[in-house]
């Protein structure tokens, strides 16, 4: 009865140590995804934004244009 808790507890405790470790190693690989991610976003809208800025702008100097009449 005590073998199968005893490895139970071993598998615990091994598992929980390499979680610790991998979080510790993988923790500035996440960062610098995340960075990246973000710095991708932060460039896209700024893109986008100047982009309806100047379509706006167009839009605005162009003379309105009547239907057709037939």
């Amino acid at each position: 009865m005590r073998a199968p808790l005893m490895k139970l507890a071993a598998v615990g405790v091994v598992g929980f140590a390499l979680w610790k470790v991998a979080t510790v190693l993988l923790f500035p690989v996440v960062g610098a995804l995340l960075g990246l991610l973000l710095k991708g976003a932060l460039i896209a809208a700024v893109v986008f934004f100047v982009m309806w800025l100047f379509r706006k702008r167009r839009d605005d100097e162009r003379p309105e244009e009547k239907p057709a009449e037939s």
